[in-house]
């Protein structure tokens, strides 16, 4: 009889191989694993790693709210694999009416959310705009400062919304273009919004939803020209370079002028692509895909026509991985599968009627992710700690306090981890996960500043001490 052997999986693999491949869903009872585990997988390099496997599955799920007021709870479909049904009910964090929500882009996990409690409503008004992760319940009521608001609403009528990361900022930023020929960019860091040169042919059309690639926010723009009397039709693509803060545009493809359209702007292996459909009310419902490539050229991928949804208002929410479509009903919330080659199509998920109507917001994908908000904002802390008093001067992230002891000796970093518990971390040690990476001294009154990062990222500033004496 064989013998047994029990295979032990050092620190290293389990902490940066196995972990940031779990499910978003399933980390937080790994916390529970040990206090080591409790430390790390809140660290914004976890969260990075974790976020990195989520965004290359791409593995996106849609929202779906009832049509009650208020909105309390929201569930969501697998666009991967809708025929499961809808998810168990989660709570809607803030309150809003079904028919008050907007989604406006969507990033990382993060939606971005306008609410428009106005009276009457109007297409790209809002009293608030919210950053939410619906996974972990997060959210932030977005500040007005230097937004040009008119009685503390976003009142000037926005036309386009676009949410980026700026990895040299390590910030979240929204750009949000207004009917007044203006553009701003709002930083989560600063909670502000700043004012930015918008010179663009064609900042007055209607914009579609955002779609970022290789750090450029793309829209699909819709425009209405003069031609021999008549008015005619127009389409362009608006980049906007979230590095240097530009605008350029880009031709769209040549598309028959069959309105009512639904555009819609994604990734597919790396290349930007376009989504058209039309709704026949007297012709076949019309599907294409066109992809561009790296010179602005396009090419027609795919084109359906069926008379399977003749005079139905379904529309296109996500291009599978099978090559099928996504779509939505715009009228009872249900959800069918079409496949583009044979021309069919089925229902693929359904409200029940205990659930009553629901809405499938357009917009509405993303992927789960454990990207916090919080972690995001600068606080500004003092702690005690082994009689050595420090001042948390950067972000204060949410799994605790980080402290420096025995500077000179060990170089070590400590963790408090909420009790009266201490976990080094030791920069000998293998699957070491923090250490002190930098220290400069300051003026003349031997004051030392040290900052706390990671050993496993090039220069990700986790947290920055200061004593607040001379030692």
């Amino acid at each position: 009889m064989a013998e047994r052997s029990n295979v032990v999986l050092d620190d290293e693999m389990l902490l940066f191989q196995i972990l940031p491949r779990l499910p978003a869903t399933s980390l937080g009872r790994f916390r529970c694993v040990c206090k080591q585990w409790r430390s790390f997988l809140p660290t914004p390099m976890f969260t990075k790693m974790h976020l990195l496997h989520v965004n290359s599955q791409n593995h996106l799920k849609q929202l779906v709210v009832p049509t009650t007021k208020p909105c309390k709870y929201f569930q969501t479909i697998d666009c991967e694999a809708p025929e499961v049904g809808l998810s168990v009910n989660r709570s809607v964090p803030f309150k809003a009416d079904y028919d008050e929500m907007s989604i406006i882009a969507s990033l990382n996990g993060l939606v971005c959310l306008g609410i428009d409690s106005f009276e009457p409503p109007r297409v790209g008004r809002y009293s608030d705009i919210i950053l939410w992760n619906p996974l972990t319940g997060d959210y932030k009521m977005l500040s007005k400062d230097n937004s040009h608001s008119r009685i503390n609403n976003f009142e000037i009528h926005a036309m386009g919304y676009g949410l980026y990361y700026s990895c040299s900022q390590d910030d979240y930023k929204l750009l949000r273009v207004t009917l007044l020929d203006d553009a701003f960019v709002y930083s989560l860091k600063s909670d502000s919004w700043r004012k930015i040169d918008s010179r663009s042919p064609r900042l007055l059309n209607n914009w579609n939803l955002s779609c970022l690639l290789n750090e450029n926010l793309y829209f699909f723009v819709e425009g209405m020209d003069r031609m021999d009397g008549m008015d005619v039709l127009t389409y362009s693509i608006i980049r906007f370079d979230t590095e240097v803060e530009k605008f350029t545009e880009i031709a769209a493809p040549s598309l028959e002028c069959v309105a009512p359209h639904r555009f819609s702007l994604t990734v597919l292996s790396g290349c930007l692509h376009l989504c058209v459909s039309s709704v026949g009310i007297t012709s076949p419902y019309k599907l294409e895909l066109w992809k561009m490539d790296g010179d602005g050229e396009w090419t027609k991928m795919v084109s359906c026509c069926h008379t399977l949804f003749k005079g139905v208002p379904y529309k296109p929410l996500h291009l599978m991985k099978n090559g099928n479509w996504l779509m939505a009903s715009r009228d009872n919330g249900d959800a069918l599968e079409v496949d583009p080659e044979m021309k069919t199509g089925k229902k693929v998920c359904t409200s029940t009627p205990i659930d009553g109507p629901m809405d499938i917001l357009w917009g509405g994908k993303f992927v789960e992710t454990i990207v916090s908000l919080n972690r995001l904002i600068p606080t500004l802390l003092n702690v005690q700690l082994n009689q050595v008093e420090l001042e948390v001067i950067g972000p204060a992230y949410s799994f605790g306090l980080w402290g420096v002891t025995e500077w000179y000796q060990s170089r070590s970093l400590y963790h408090r981890d909420g009790g009266a518990n201490l976990i080094r971390y030791d920069g000998s040690s293998r699957g070491d996960v923090g250490n002190i990476l930098g220290e400069s001294h300051i003026a003349e009154d031997k004051e030392k500043r040290f900052w706390a990062g990671l050993t496993r990222t090039s220069g990700v500033q986790v947290g920055e001490f200061v004593t607040t004496r001379p030692t």
